[in-house]
């Protein structure tokens, strides 16, 4: 066989190699099955249930925080997660997981002093004032980033 006959699947062997090495990293595969994942940050988090007293009270709070987690969203860089769960058990509870990349800046400097935060912070002070909100319980921790990812 001629040289450039072998040559040329060899070309075509490194040239899959490579592509596949290249997919791989794109699609965070790794060779022996692992996910490969991004660094974590050591996140200050916040978890909140809120209960409300009837559906309508759940669905004017859900209409509150919408602009909030959309300003979040789009402005604040040092938020890391902010999310709305609902409660498959109890329809008039949901939770929210937020995550900041530190509890100096970016929650209580960027996050607390936004006017979309304080605009929603008085506007569900009067739901709790009016005991549309039943419950509100938040606790706050600091993430471990040897356990587990987010």
């Amino acid at each position: 066989m001629a040289p450039a006959v072998i040559a040329q699947p060899l070309v075509y062997l490194a040239a899959g190699i490579f592509v596949g090495l290249g997919l791989s990293k794109l699609l965070a595969l790794r060779f022996d099955g692992r996910v490969s994942r991004a660094p974590q940050v050591q996140a200050f988090c916040l978890n909140v249930i809120v209960e409300f007293a009837s559906p309508n009270d759940k669905t004017a709070f859900l209409e509150l925080f919408k602009p909030l987690a959309e300003y979040v969203t789009s402005y604040e860089r040092n938020t890391v997660s902010y999310k709305l769960s609902e409660s498959d058990k109890n329809p008039l509870r949901v939770h929210i997981l937020e995550r900041y990349a530190d509890k100096e800046n970016a929650f209580l400097k960027e996050h607390r002093n936004s006017k979309a935060f304080t605009e929603f912070r008085a506007a569900m002070a009067k739901m709790q004032d009016a005991k549309q909100i039943t419950l509100v319980d938040g606790h706050s921790y600091l993430e471990r980033q040897d356990l587990g990812f987010v």
